[in-house]
This record gives C-alpha cells, sequence and structure tokens, in this order.
C-alpha cells in the first residue's frame, strides 16, 4: 500500500495535479448546471462561457473549456436540454488527458498525446455533438472518449 502512496504522490507532483482540478472543475459545473436547470427548465446556449451566478469556476492550469450545447441557434436565449463541458490540455504528449461531463454529471476522457488530437477536439462545434442521446447508455457523445467508469475499472 505505501508504494502506491508514493506513486499516486509523484504522479500529483509530476502533473496530475491539474488534471484533478479539472476534474474538480467539470463535477462543480455538472452539480452547478443542475441548478440552473431546476430554475429555468434549461441549460445555457452553446459557446456560453459566462455561467454566473450559477457557476463562477477559476481558470484551471493547463486546460481549457469547451461548452457545446444543443441549442446552437445564436438568438441569445438559453434553452439548452443538453450539454457537455470538455477540458482539453494546452499540451500534449504521453498520458496527456482530456475530460468532459454532461448534463448527468457524467464523466469521460480521451488520450490527447498529439497535436492534431487536441486541434480537432478545439475545433468541435456543436452540431458534431450526438444529441439524440440515451441517457443509459454508456457510449459518450463524442466518440474519442471513453467512459471514466468503464475505464477505472478495466484499468
Amino acid at each position: 500500500m505505501i508504494g502506491g502512496l508514493i506513486y499516486f504522490a509523484a504522479k500529483i507532483g509530476g502533473g496530475l495535479v491539474s488534471e484533478y482540478d479539472a476534474l474538480n472543475r467539470l463535477s462543480a459545473f455538472g452539480i452547478s448546471s443542475q441548478s440552473m436547470y431546476a430554475e429555468n427548465g434549461f441549460y445555457w446556449e452553446s459557446g456560453t462561457s459566462d455561467f454566473s451566478p450559477y457557476f463562477t469556476g477559476e481558470d484551471v492550469n493547463g486546460y481549457e473549456f469547451v461548452y457545446l450545447a444543443d441549442d446552437f441557434n445564436d438568438d441569445g436565449l438559453d434553452e439548452a436540454e443538453a450539454f457537455v463541458l470538455m477540458a482539453i490540455p494546452k499540451d500534449t504528449g504521453s498520458g496527456s488527458t482530456a475530460y468532459y461531463t454532461d448534463e448527468y454529471c457524467r464523466s469521460f476522457q480521451a488520450v490527447v498525446d498529439t497535436g492534431h488530437m487536441r486541434d480537432e477536439l478545439l475545433s468541435f462545434s456543436a452540431s458534431d455533438v450526438e444529441w439524440d442521446y440515451d441517457p443509459n447508455a454508456t457510449e459518450p457523445r463524442i466518440r474519442a472518449f471513453e467512459s471514466l467508469q468503464s475505464y477505472t475499472s478495466s484499468g
């Protein structure tokens, strides 16, 4: 067990702190989004970056966040029924990981080991996401990602 703790500490010292912070921000956002939905019956329009007063998270070193939703008509009205919030690493390489959460507060991850993969994720638009989605499905809306639950149970 001590060996596991040392490994964990070494990984945190090696950059997992940013990943941990990114996952915490995604989790906090997912929970906060439920307040928005409970009060308004919808989530924010795609491309929104100001989620106040429901969520005012700090920037996370090493990650860019991209919010996409099924309301992408740019009319200024928040009428989304589904969303994804992606955390995409600014640096790529061995072990770099992107994450996203959705309106069901599920988390998914993707290895981002090349600049091309990072650029692809950053270029996604709301029309690239599979919005007609079964809430009980274990596959992600964005095919580049896999479920964290299945990842942790198999790894």
